[in-house]
C-alpha cells in the first residue's frame, strides 16, 4: 500500500519551482542583469508602444535615402559622380525635383527625431531589453547602408587619403592634390583638397584596406567605409549597456539616447564618419577599464585615440580612476602617469604598423580653417569684430585664445571635481567643452558626449540632450554645408546672435549637469502626513 509524501515534503518541491520559474522570469526581465531592476510593466505592453515609432523611423530613413540619391544632392564638381543606387524619378535633375527631394529630406529627419523621441519615452518606461534597442538600431541602418554620403562628403576625403596610401605617399604630408585630375580627387570638398590630414594611424589605415578591399573604386569603398563606422557604433552599443549599469543608469534607456540618436544615425552612419569607430574603442575601453581590466581599457582608449585625439581623455580617464575612490591628487599622479604611457606606446605601436608618421599631430588644426559660425567662439569673434571696428580674423583670434584657455580650465576643474560628479560624466562634460569651445564644430563632434552623459549623465541632461540632438540635425545642408554660414550683411549678424544665444543655453544645461545628483527625497502617504500634523 503505498503512503502519500507528507503535505510539507510534497509542497516544497513545488516551492522551490516557483522560486526557480520566477527568478528565471524576473532574470529575463532585466535584460540578463542580475542586479537590474524589474519593470513592472509587461513586454507585450512595451512592445505595442515601441511598435509603431520603429516602423515610423525606419521608413523616415528610408525616404532620406532615397531623397539623398538625387544628383544635386550629392555633391558638385567638375564631375558628375552618380551613386551607383539610385531611385527612379528621384534620382534625375531637375529643380522641381531637387525642392521635393529637400523637402522629403528635411521631412524624413523630422519624422525621424519624432520617432525616436517616443522610443526614448517608451524604454524610459520599463520592460524594453537592450537587445531590443540594439534590433531597431540594426533595422534602421538598413535603409543607410546603400545610400549616398549625408549631410557631407568627408568619406571622400577618406577614400583619397587610402589612393594616397596606396600610391606610396603619407595622406600627413601630402594633400589630395598629388592624385592628379581625377575622381578621387574631384570628390573632396574644395575646402580639403590642398590640406593635409588631421586623422589618426589606425583611422587612415582603415580607410586604405577599404580602398584596396574595393578594388579602388570609389562608391564601393565609401560603403566599406560606412560598415567600418556601423561596426564601430554596434561595438559602441554592446559595451554602453554595461557601462551604464556600473554608473547606476538604466542600459536600454542609455542605449535608446545614444545609439539611436539622429546624429548618430545621420552623421556617423548616413555620413560615414570615422568618429563611429573611435566611439565604438572609447566605449569599450571605459566599460573594460572600469570593469578593472585596467591595462585592457587603456590600450582600447589608446587605440580610438589613433583615430582621433579626443579619445585619449578616455586613457587620462582610466588612469584618474585607477588610484581608486576618495585618493589625494598627489598619489593619483602615477597612475596617471602609467596609464599615459600605455596609451602612448599603444599609439606608437599603431603608428608604426600603419607605415605612417606622426605628422597628423602637427596637421590636427586643419579644421580650424573652416570658419564657420557653429562654433560660438567664431560667432563671437564676428560680432566682435562689427561692434567695435576691429578687424575680423583678429577679432576671431582673441575669441578663439579665450576659448583654448576656458577649454584648459574646464578641463582640469573636471577632472578635479570628477570624484563628485563621477569620472565618465567628467569626462562627457569636459568633450562638450571641447567640442563648442572648438575652433571648429560640427554636429557629428557632439556624439562624442552624448554617447558619454547618455550612460552617465543626471535625469537632469535628458531634455537638453534630446534638445540638442534634434536642433544640430537642421543645421547642415544635405551636401555639409553649414546654414548658418549662409548669410551676409545684417542677417549674418543675427545669424551670430542666434548662435550665441543657443550656446548659453548650451552652457547652461553643462552648468547643471555639473551639479551632482541629488537623491529625491521619500514622498510621504497623505494619510501619514495628516496623522504627523494632527499629532
Amino acid at each position: 500500500m503505498r503512503t502519500s509524501p507528507p503535505a510539507g515534503f510534497r509542497s516544497a518541491p513545488t516551492r522551490w519551482a516557483r522560486r526557480v520559474d520566477a527568478a528565471f522570469t524576473t532574470f529575463v526581465a532585466r535584460g540578463g542583469d542580475p542586479g537590474a531592476d524589474a519593470s513592472p510593466r509587461p513586454w507585450a505592453e512595451a512592445r505595442r508602444e515601441l511598435l509603431a515609432p520603429a516602423v515610423h523611423g525606419a521608413l523616415a530613413l528610408l525616404v532620406v535615402a532615397a531623397t539623398a540619391t538625387h544628383r544635386d544632392t550629392i555633391f558638385r564638381g567638375r564631375r558628375l559622380l552618380d551613386w551607383p543606387i539610385s531611385v527612379p524619378l528621384i534620382s534625375q535633375g531637375g529643380d522641381l525635383r531637387k525642392w521635393v527631394c529637400l523637402v522629403g529630406f528635411f521631412g524624413g529627419i523630422a519624422v525621424l527625431c519624432w520617432a525616436w523621441v517616443r522610443i526614448c519615452r517608451a524604454v524610459r518606461r520599463g520592460g524594453v531589453r537592450p537587445a531590443v534597442v540594439i534590433a531597431i538600431f540594426g533595422v534602421w541602418c538598413l535603409p543607410l547602408l546603400a545610400a549616398p554620403p549625408l549631410l557631407g562628403r568627408d568619406a571622400y576625403s577618406y577614400n583619397a587619403n587610402g589612393e594616397l596610401i596606396a600610391r606610396g605617399l603619407d595622406p600627413n604630408h601630402n594633400s589630395p592634390a598629388a592624385l592628379g585630375d581625377s575622381d578621387p580627387y574631384d570628390a573632396v570638398h574644395p575646402a580639403w583638397r590642398h590640406t593635409r590630414s588631421p586623422y589618426g594611424p589606425l583611422a587612415l589605415r582603415i580607410g586604405a584596406v577599404a580602398v584596396a578591399l574595393a578594388g579602388h573604386r570609389m562608391n564601393p569603398s565609401v560603403i566599406a567605409m560606412r560598415l567600418a563606422a556601423v561596426a564601430g557604433v554596434v561595438l559602441m552599443a554592446l559595451a554602453l549597456p554595461s557601462l551604464a549599469r556600473r554608473l547606476g543608469h538604466d542600459p536600454g534607456d542609455a542605449l535608446a539616447l545614444a545609439a539611436l540618436n539622429p546624429l548618430i544615425m545621420l552623421n556617423i552612419v548616413g555620413g560615414t564618419h570615422n568618429d563611429g569607430i573611435m566611439l565604438g574603442l572609447l566605449v569599450a575601453g571605459l566599460a573594460v577599464g572600469l570593469s578593472g581590466r585596467r591595462v585592457t581599457g587603456i590600450v582600447l582608449c589608446g587605440l580610438a585615440t589613433g583615430v582621433k585625439l579626443p579619445a585619449a581623455g578616455g586613457v587620462l580617464l582610466l588612469g584618474w580612476e585607477w588610484a581608486g575612490r576618495d585618493v589625494p591628487v598627489r598619489r593619483r599622479l602615477l597612475p596617471v602617469a602609467g596609464a599615459g604611457a600605455i596609451g602612448l606606446g599603444t599609439l606608437a605601436l599603431t603608428t608604426w604598423f600603419s607605415g605612417l608618421s606622426w605628422a597628423w599631430v602637427a596637421a590636427l588644426g586643419i579644421p580650424s580653417r573652416a570658419n564657420g559660425f557653429m562654433a560660438p567662439v567664431n560667432a563671437l569673434g564676428y560680432l566682435l569684430g562689427s561692434f567695435s571696428g576691429i578687424d575680423t580674423d583678429t577679432a576671431i583670434g582673441v575669441t578663439r585664445a579665450l576659448g583654448l584657455l576656458a577649454t584648459i580650465g574646464a578641463g582640469v576643474l573636471l577632472f578635479w571635481r570628477s570624484a563628485a560628479l563621477g569620472g565618465v560624466r567628467a569626462l562627457g562634460i569636459a568633450l562638450a567643452v571641447f567640442a563648442i569651445l572648438g575652433t571648429t564644430l560640427f554636429p557629428w563632434y557632439l556624439t562624442w558626449c552624448v554617447v558619454l552623459l547618455a550612460a552617465a549623465g543626471p535625469r537632469a541632461l535628458r531634455g537638453p540632450l534630446i534638445g540638442v540632438s534634434i536642433g544640430m540635425c537642421f543645421l547642415v545642408t544635405p551636401v555639409g554645408g553649414v546654414i548658418l554660414d549662409n548669410f551676409a550683411g545684417a542677417a549674418k549678424v543675427g545669424m551670430a546672435l542666434l548662435t550665441v544665444a543657443l550656446d548659453v543655453g548650451v552652457a547652461w544645461a553643462i552648468t547643471r549637469a555639473c551639479s551632482p545628483a541629488q537623491p529625491r527625497p521619500a514622498r510621504v502617504p497623505v494619510a501619514v502626513a495628516a496623522e504627523g500634523d494632527a499629532a
